[in-house]
């Protein structure tokens, strides 16, 4: 009997199709929100007052959010610099990169309940393994059981034999001693009586003494007897002790060491606006404070200082100036810098928007 192939077929037949398979979530964020002019949010510039962000600048080290009037200067300042805009509207961005999150959500759910399936798999996989040493186990003491009672049938079939034969001749062997034990009990009494001579002649002149060593021995060997017929039960303490050795030989369990660390501390944070930034918003000039000269009446003081020789020229540090001291574009346009509420609280806020 292979117990081993016969647990695993038996165990493979009543776990036919129960597999766990674990329930996908009913996320609401299955269809995806197709922005448009009715739905678009509205987001008023800082800026500009009555006007809403319609478009954004995604010219490198750009990325600026920008209104109708904020477009026009921003064109001017990449004329400025040598570069070109490119101008994308609200509309279409935000359809990109929905489109693109709500993928990227998709394969992150499933990924999340193949995790859930891989780890219940392991589980699974465990209790399977338990059931089946439990079903060998099972099986090898049904063997072990089956065994034993066939000695105990063996033993009960020979010692009833032996019972048997005991009692007959037991039966036998008794009623012959009490016939001999009353026979001198009735030699006592009658040598107690005018006929003792009856009795004590055959004492002296019959073989009674070496007759009664005859019943002796017999009832010895009967007594005897017993050890030698009876069953006795021998263990082989070696071989017995060798036992737990032998099932290791016939039945192994193969572990598969699996890790318990893979580097998760490595994975970037789980706040995706603060994911680490691929191009800087603080080095770009576009950001720098545009210097607006607006025309005025210079006095002689400055129209000889312009006479003056230049000095060389040298490499000038332009440091961006505070917000309150930049001067305005245009009477009531204030300077233009990337107001902290279009940015994450966890960014860095780019200082100068060079409007």
């Amino acid at each position: 009997m292979n117990i081993v192939e016969n647990v695993e077929e038996e165990y493979n037949e009543q776990n036919q199709g129960t597999s766990h398979q674990p329930e996908r979530l009913n996320d609401n964020i299955s269809r995806n929100v197709f922005f448009d002019s009715n739905n678009l949010p509205q987001v008023e510039c800082y800026y500009h007052k009555g006007y809403y962000i319609s478009n954004m600048c995604r010219a490198p080290q750009c990325i600026i959010p920008l209104c109708p009037l904020c477009i026009h200067l921003h064109s001017k300042e990449h004329v400025n610099e040598g570069t070109y805009p490119v101008f994308e509207s609200l509309e279409v961005l935000l359809n990109q990169a929905s489109d693109h999150v709500n993928n990227e959500l998709k394969k992150f759910t499933n990924s999340y309940y193949d995790i859930k399936k891989h780890v219940n798999t392991f589980e699974v996989h465990a209790e399977k393994t338990i059931k089946k040493i439990r079903e060998i186990k099972k099986r090898i003491i049904d063997v072990v059981e089956q065994f034993f009672s066939g000695l105990e049938n063996e033993v009960e079939h020979k010692q009833k034999k032996n019972v048997n034969n005991q009692e007959r001749d037991a039966r036998n062997l008794l009623q012959m001693i009490e016939e001999r034990w009353s026979s001198m009990k009735q030699m006592l009494v009658t040598f107690q009586s005018s006929d003792c001579l009856t009795a004590l002649i055959p004492y002296f002149t019959t073989t009674f003494q070496e007759d009664n060593q005859v019943y002796y021995k017999k009832i010895g060997e009967y007594i005897n007897a017993f050890p030698t017929v009876s069953s006795e039960v021998q263990i082989d303490q070696h071989r017995a002790s060798e036992l737990s050795l032998f099932l290791q030989s016939i039945i192994k369990v193969q572990h598969t060491s699996i890790p318990d660390f893979i580097g998760i501390h490595q994975l970037p944070t789980t706040n995706v606006t603060e994911s680490t930034k691929i191009r800087s918003l603080q080095g770009s000039r576009i950001k720098e404070p545009l210097r607006v000269t607006i025309p005025e009446k210079k006095t002689q003081f400055e129209n000889n200082q312009q006479q003056c020789p230049k000095a060389p020229p040298g490499k000038v540090h332009r440091s961006p100036q505070h917000f309150h001291q930049s001067l305005p574009l245009h009477p009531g346009h204030p300077p233009l810098p990337i107001h902290p509420q279009y940015f994450p609280q966890t960014h860095f806020v780019p200082p100068y928007h060079r409007f």
